[in-house]
């Protein structure tokens, strides 16, 4: 999201992009995207920063090879500012750019992963958007993709910007 904001703010700023797992709008488009934010905000608000983190991490992390990934997930989510974290959670709620995609003109890369909760048909339909936007899309991954499959998402980092001038 701050890639979106800050490339449409700044393009002088930006050569090229890369987007993973995001989307440009945090917008509730039915009752279920409300129910989310709600339950994010009262699960943190309730129960802390540490039970969010458990929560996110079963959706992230859903192998049992990954266990170890979860620990370490739930303890850094733990270790966020509770404050800073509502503010920034309220703060997103609500915010869009798609209108201002077309008006990314850098190289950019999207990178989604198949079980991530953003869906793909959502990535793809704006990544159309971007007039120099290309979409990959990794099997057998989550939101947290870079985490869970550091290799592949390396190889395709890379692969991206060999191709640029």
């Amino acid at each position: 999201m701050v890639a979106f904001q800050l490339t449409l703010d700044h393009p002088e700023l930006v050569r090229s992009l890369v987007i993973v797992n995001s989307v440009p709008e945090l917008i509730a488009h039915n009752f279920k995207d409300r129910i989310d934010y709600w339950k994010r905000l009262l699960i943190v608000r309730l129960f802390g920063l540490e039970k969010m983190g458990q929560v996110l991490a079963e959706r992230f992390f859903i192998e049992p090879k990954h266990k170890d990934l979860r620990e370490i997930f739930i303890q850094r989510w733990a270790e966020n500012y509770k404050p800073s974290y509502l503010a920034s959670l309220k703060a997103a709620f609500g915010w869009s750019v798609v209108g201002r995609l077309g008006e990314i003109l850098a190289p950019t890369l999207v990178v989604g992963a198949d079980g991530d909760y953003f869906s793909n048909a959502e990535k793809e339909r704006y990544t159309r958007l971007m007039p120099n936007a290309e979409l990959v899309i990794v099997e057998d991954s989550r939101h947290a993709l870079p985490a869970e499959k550091p290799a592949e998402f390396n190889r395709i980092i890379v692969d991206f910007l060999m191709t640029l001038p």
